[in-house]
């Protein structure tokens, strides 16, 4: 079952507050991962690749979503 961006947003708003900056990387690529474990990505690249990929884009969306939430605090 595919998640909602609704579900996306909660997760990474649950990181953003409770984990430390320095983590968000990590913690939000977890989250993005367990939406592709059925192989969102293509043979060529290695399990580390998609890793590092999914991570560089946890922590952009993360940053991007923190400077929004930030002016609502």
């Amino acid at each position: 079952m595919q998640k909602s961006i609704e579900e996306f947003v909660v997760e990474l708003e649950r990181i953003y507050q409770n984990c430390p900056k320095d983590e968000w990387r990590y913690a939000g690529g977890e989250v993005l991962a367990g939406s592709v474990a059925t192989g969102g990505f293509s043979r060529e690249e290695s399990d580390e690749d998609a890793e590092i990929e999914l991570q560089d884009l946890a922590e952009s969306l993360l940053e991007k979503l923190a400077e929004i939430w930030v002016k609502f605090e």
